[in-house]
């Protein structure tokens, strides 16, 4: 993983991404198709009852996480694996696993479904007069929206700022202002930030199917001890999604 720190939701499951009656699949299960299930960037648990987590797509597989809640958020790996019953299963990483290890989730709606973020031009926002009034002489470049930070990157000559509120706190106030370390520093779909012994990252939608932009806030150090992680309900941003 590179050196960064990022900015940027369900059928009573109760086994191995499987229903209780192992064949059967609801009218309104929708089945992920390979070429669209590759392409997904971020997935989320639909199974009320909970979701397992195989080692291998398989049911009999051993289980890696437990009855995984409605709402956890499951980073792709862009692989997918056929059981012998020829179902469709889906290489994943769940957001808690500090030790990034994969395991495979039933690639049905009934238990997971991708996370899609709306996104648009900065005229989305327009007449926002955030960065003007954070950062003199700014233009606002980017726009994202979680549910618990609202962030702005701004601009002035080319040099960005990263501008957040916390929205609990009900402050007119941005709890953190940061500039870029480079001149316009760009990893990637991401714009790099740093403040001390922490990186920031707003990552961009890279996927025109799926757009999510996220959140992430990592330490610096040898082990990209996870801090923060969150996806962009919403993205709005001057520079091509």
């Amino acid at each position: 993983m590179k050196n960064i720190i990022s900015l940027f939701a369900v059928f009573s499951l109760v086994a191995c991404g499987q229903n209780s009656q192992d064949n059967a699949i609801s009218e309104e299960n929708a089945i992920y198709q390979k070429g669209i299930a590759e392409k997904v960037n971020l997935w989320v648990v639909t199974a009320n009852g909970g979701l397992n987590c195989r080692t291998d797509a398989n049911t009999s597989a051993p289980i890696v996480f437990e009855s995984m809640k409605v709402g956890t958020y499951l980073h792709s790996q862009h692989t997918t694996k056929k059981d012998p019953q020829g179902k469709l299963w889906v290489k994943v990483v769940p957001q808690s696993n500090v030790e990034h290890t994969p395991c495979y989730v039933l690639a049905e709606s009934n238990y997971i479904k991708p996370f899609v973020s709306a996104t648009g031009g900065m005229n989305k926002i327009e007449g926002d007069l955030t960065c003007q009034l954070n950062v003199k002489f700014s233009s606002p470049k980017v726009y994202m929206e979680t549910k618990k930070f609202k962030v702005y990157i701004c601009d002035v000559a080319e040099t960005f700022y990263y501008v957040a509120f916390d929205k609990s706190s009900g402050s007119s106030k941005p709890s953190l202002v940061l500039n870029s370390p480079k001149h316009i520093a760009i990893a990637g779909d991401g714009i790099e930030f740093t403040n001390g012994s922490f990186s920031y990252m707003v990552f961009l939608p890279s996927s025109p199917s799926y757009p999510v932009g996220t959140l992430e806030v990592l330490k610096n150090d040898a082990e990209f001890q996870r801090i923060l992680w969150e996806p962009a309900d919403k993205v709005y941003a001057a520079m091509p999604l």
